[in-house]
């Protein structure tokens, strides 16, 4: 338990400190721009920022929209595919959950799309939809269905069995327990996802609107660099930053309402690993039947890719979405040929390795400094009396509204690309390493106390291994973040990496080209987290095993 806990009486420093270390924040802020230490070309100042919101609040100029009109955009683009995650999502979670042959069908392309950063459908989008809304409604949609999926799923697997025996006894049907038992059950996780999928929902609009718009807050942040008026793109950052925190807090309320005996037992973006928390399940040895092989998961499994496969090459073929979706063959054709040619001087390989190299640049550093922050935070009241309250004030700002920044800051060259991708993963790292310390019973460190141990006994023996699970899971989150914005880096400034292979199928009309990196990136990215799962399972191999996602 962190010390804070154990004091009865509170310090007036600890009091004032979350007010002073903010005030402190902006007081430096404005002292480097107006001293001129960082030029104004680079950065503006907080109060040219606030100048500039009076200013847009009636004015459209210079990019065409009153402040009003970009965050009613936005708003509109991120609730509409939020509830359409929300309603189509989990019902297929829940479902998947409890019914075999539901399982059997959707999980295999459930787990094909999954690991695709919803960023990289923005090309495709465009071929389909254009620019308008409904290019952008996809892609959020895409971003927010993976949680609440997952977390359904998550929900009713660990329903308590004694439960589902229970009404077994007394003559329930398969359908009556899902209803009455397993649905209730799940609805804590349910309700968890909210936020998880309200993060990612509101990630990837700020990425949509910046690569594809005429209006929204992506795209004021996006004519904010190009017309280099750093003020413009700060602006948008914080006007994001506050309407993924005030939509927070409406779903919190309403979660609290519609839910409240969740509790603390919701789970949070912050605490959960949710594809890592699924209680593995032991079943009966069948005898082998006709029925038996046609309803066998696995099966399934076959039946569900083969059939994924015929309507992916009959759409394409029959040019039902024009010349926009290039079939399995000519995808694979494409992903073969890139093997053999080079793009820009490199092959895919060296391509792969270029974005590689970039996600764990930046996801080390992120790390490196967000982990221990993290656990300082965790560990001392006075660390997280003045950091915590600062970090809060950040922490709401999308990763990928930093782009623009990063590209005033470090021209469109490697630093910025990792700088990107450093945001997207300190904000996760920083946030379970605190959460996986916090949560830690008050039991454990009396057992040390009562062995003669000392604060320091205390860290070393209870604290860093009861949080390493929770840490895992902030790097399982921090390397999918990872790889959404390298994916939006290399989308909008990039020689080499996935991204751009992926930007110059959309920009040469190539759909093959567009999907073969997308099957790339989800290759990648799956090896990679296959990889971090099981350094997980080595370090920690008192944690619950993981056997369904």
């Amino acid at each position: 338990m962190v010390q804070d806990d154990m004091k009865t009486h509170t310090p007036l420093m600890l009091k004032i400190a979350p007010f002073l270390s903010i005030a402190v924040f902006f007081a430096a802020w404005e002292l480097i721009v107006d001293t001129g230490i960082v030029p104004s070309t680079m950065m503006a100042s907080p109060s040219e920022v606030i100048k500039l919101f009076i200013y847009k609040l009636s004015n459209t100029d210079p990019d065409g929209s009153v402040l009003g009109v970009h965050a009613w955009v936005s708003a509109q683009e991120a609730v509409t595919a939020y509830l359409l995650a929300f309603l189509m999502g989990t019902p297929l979670g829940l479902l998947m959950g409890w019914y075999k042959v539901a399982r059997g069908i959707a999980r295999p392309v459930f787990e094909m799309i999954r690991p695709i950063p919803p960023i990289a459908w923005i090309p495709l989008c465009i071929f389909w939809f254009g620019i308008g809304m409904t290019g952008k409604i996809f892609i959020i949609w895409i971003a927010g269905i993976v949680p609440f999926t997952i977390n359904a799923w998550v929900g009713v697997n660990m329903t308590n069995t004694t439960l589902i025996q229970m009404a077994r006894t007394y003559g329930a049907t398969d359908w009556q327990i899902f209803k009455t038992v397993c649905v209730p059950s799940a609805l804590p996780m349910v309700f968890g996802a909210l936020q998880i999928s309200l993060a990612y929902c509101w990630t990837n609009l700020v990425g949509a609107e910046m690569l594809a718009a005429d209006q929204g807050l992506g795209y004021l942040i996006s004519m904010g660099r190009r017309l280099a008026m750093p003020s413009m793109v700060i602006l948008g950052m914080v006007t994001v930053g506050f309407g993924g925190a005030l939509i927070g807090i409406v779903v919190d309320i309403l979660e609290n309402g519609l839910c409240p005996e969740s509790g603390g037992r919701k789970m949070s973006a912050e605490t959960s690993s949710i594809a890592d928390e699924i209680m593995v399940q032991v079943k009966d040895k069948e005898n082998i039947s006709f029925i038996g092989i046609i309803s066998n998961e696995y099966f399934l499994y076959g039946i569900s890719f083969m059939g994924f496969l015929m309507i992916w090459h009959y759409v394409a073929a029959l040019k039902i979405l024009g010349e926009s979706l290039a079939t399995p063959m000519e995808t694979a054709l494409e992903m073969a040929r890139l093997m053999t040619i080079k793009l820009a001087g490199k092959n895919l390989l060296q391509h792969i390795l270029a974005s590689t190299q970039r996600v764990f640049l930046g996801f080390g550093i992120g790390a490196v400094f967000g982990i221990p922050l993290g656990l300082f935070m965790a560990l001392n009241r006075y660390a997280n009396a003045f950091c915590k309250s600062l970090f809060d004030l950040l922490k709401p700002m999308p990763p990928l509204a930093w782009i623009s920044v990063a590209i005033l800051w470090f021209g469109i060259g490697e630093a910025s690309k990792v700088f990107i991708i450093v945001i997207g993963a300190f904000v996760p790292c920083v946030l379970n390493s605190y959460s996986g310390v916090r949560i830690i019973e008050e039991e454990l460190y009396d057992v040390v106390r009562v062995l003669g141990g000392n604060r320091w006994d205390e860290i070393i023996q209870v604290s860093l291994p009861a949080a390493l699970p929770a840490l895992f899971a902030g790097v399982q989150i921090s390397l999918s973040i990872a790889w959404t914005c390298v994916l939006a880096a290399e989308l909008v400034s990039a020689r080499s990496g996935l991204g751009w292979i992926i930007i110059q199928g959309m920009k040469t009309s190539k759909p093959e080209l567009v999907l073969g990196g997308m099957v790339i990136i989800a290759l990648v990215a799956t090896i990679v987290t296959l990889m971090v799962s099981w350094i997980e399972k080595l370090l920690c191999p008192w944690k619950r095993n993981a056997q369904n996602i």
